[in-house]
């Protein structure tokens, strides 16, 4: 399906994408932020991999709670605004989070703080983003999330080196600081040109899917895609470490090279997009996806690792922003709930990624645990064959 764009002469402003760019990098900051300070949580209070699933488990969980209310939010007062708040409780989060050091407090302001914050910025990111692709005279919202990418390479990267001369509270510090620089960049355009402008109505995420299937089957390739970037982004590092005893910049270099190829596949996504239908697109990164598990499955090497690692961004990277622009295809002018409704299904992909990651990897290892993005390729491989089916029946539907 050609994903549609108005027929006027293209609206977005370059300052307009320069601000939401900012956004989805400090969204990518705080991902990586937990990556980074997830083996040191696991240290200091002895968890097993169990235990630090089900934080992160909680953490998605309140995540989603808000999804209803962040799409609400969003039509109320613009996505940009609600973005800003979003990040501004998130800065608070990670702030907070340096002062107290790792404790108890400490977990509970990341899981609960960080939680609430995140379901507000997904929604309204993807919500501004999702309109200022429609508004493009070429797809641009594979540029955003690349955008969040580099803010995730970023941090993975410098907070790595930086815990690695022992400074674990500094990099939290640094975390809070990046954030708020970004957020400094996040406002709303003038007379809300290329947002979601404030006042819409918006129907209930459920609702919408039940009127849209399609929406389901979308919001089951963004849940592949999330399963397999929470999967890297919370146990990677943990899985190179205890592992394969890879030193801590080692390890966090060798994650990286997650964060630099879902880059690149994000940037060349748009221009990928001209020449490629979307779920074609899909299609292969679920078949990427796939040979990616396989290889962690079967080679517990650093070099292997890092390959692998790299498979699955250059795979996950291209399906969260294919659902979000098709979703925004099926319901045009309903962008939140359309956000809402793929985000509440592909946090399933959020909430079972760290429980049954880390569950597997208590019962069995961590290298079984990864090798599980094998089956986020298959659910993949799946909606996109039925909505490549549906499309063959029905005009409109994505192909």
């Amino acid at each position: 399906m050609e994903i549609p764009r108005t027929e006027r002469a293209p609206t977005t402003p370059s300052g307009t994408l320069v601000r939401a760019a900012f956004g989805f990098a400090a969204f990518g900051i705080v991902w990586s932020a937990w990556t980074v300070a997830a083996p040191e949580v696991q240290s200091d209070f002895g968890f097993d991999d169990s235990a630090l699933g089900a934080i992160v488990t909680v953490l998605n969980v309140c995540a989603l709670a808000l999804l209803g209310v962040a799409a609400r939010a969003s039509s109320r007062l613009g996505s940009f605004r609600t973005a800003r708040i979003g990040l501004l409780l998130l800065a608070a989060v990670w702030a907070g989070a340096g002062f107290v050091g790792v404790s108890a407090a400490f977990v509970a302001l990341v899981v609960v703080g960080g939680g609430l914050g995140s379901g507000v910025v997904e929604v309204s990111l993807n919500a501004a983003g999702m309109d200022l692709d429609r508004n493009a005279s070429h797809p641009v919202l594979g540029y955003l999330h690349a955008a969040f990418a580099a803010g995730s390479l970023l941090f993975v990267l410098v907070g790595s080196l930086v815990v690695e001369a022992g400074g674990e509270r500094l990099a939290v510090f640094l975390a809070a600081a990046l954030l708020v620089t970004c957020m400094s960049f996040v406002w709303p355009p003038a007379d809300h040109e290329g947002e979601v402008a404030p006042g819409g109505r918006q129907a209930g995420r459920i609702r919408a899917m039940r009127r849209h299937p399609r929406l389901a089957l979308l919001a089951a390739l963004a849940g592949a895609g999330l399963y397999s970037e929470v999967s890297i982004g919370t146990w990677s590092v943990v899985y190179l470490r205890d592992d394969l005893d890879a030193a801590p910049f080692l390890a966090g270099a060798a994650a990286a090279s997650f964060a630099v190829s879902m880059l690149l596949a994000r940037l060349a996504l748009p221009r990928l997009l001209r020449s490629v239908t979307p779920i074609r697109v899909a299609l292969a990164c679920a078949s990427g996806l796939i040979a990616a598990g396989l290889l962690l499955l079967a080679f517990p090497y650093v070099a292997v690792a890092s390959i692998a690692f790299g498979l699955v961004g250059l795979s996950a990277g291209p399906l969260i922003p294919v659902a979000m622009q098709l979703a925004g295809a099926v319901l045009p002018a309903e962008l939140e709930t359309a956000s809402a409704a793929v985000n509440t299904l592909g946090y399933v992909g959020l909430i079972a990624a760290p429980w049954l990651v880390g569950w597997l990897g208590d019962v069995a290892s961590l290298q079984v645990g990864l090798g599980t993005i094998s089956v986020a390729g298959v659910v993949a491989l799946g909606a996109g064959g039925l909505l490549s089916r549906a499309g063959t029946k029905s005009p409109g539907t994505p192909t």
